[in-house]
């Protein structure tokens, strides 16, 4: 059976401050990104969207919604699991190109 490391009081508050931090990283891209101050292959570069999920990603891209989300995984070919980071050449160039496609929908 898989035990989990026993953990101090003081690294079990540094992780929980960590994964706050991550979690904020993360919230704060989304905004950028749902403003349209950051385009879709500069948020797939920043580090905090590396581990994102795939899914999570695209349903920031302004007007991108979990309908939309789904077919563009099951069109480009990406696993419900992918992280940002784990996309292949050829699924991050479509993703960018058809994030970037509904991003100028949105806008105008």
């Amino acid at each position: 059976m898989n035990k989990l490391p026993k953990l101090t009081e003081e690294e079990r508050n540094a992780a929980l401050e960590r994964a706050m931090q991550v979690r904020r990283e993360r919230a704060m891209l989304k905004s950028r990104f749902k403003s349209g101050t950051v385009s879709v292959e500069e948020a797939m570069g920043e580090d905090c969207a590396q581990k994102m999920r795939v899914t999570q990603f695209i349903k920031s891209i302004p007007g991108v919604g979990d309908a939309n989300a789904k077919s563009l995984m099951l069109e480009l070919g990406i696993p419900q699991n992918r992280t940002v980071g784990g996309l292949g050449c050829r699924q991050r160039e479509q993703l960018i190109a058809k994030g970037e496609e509904y991003r100028s929908r949105a806008v105008h």
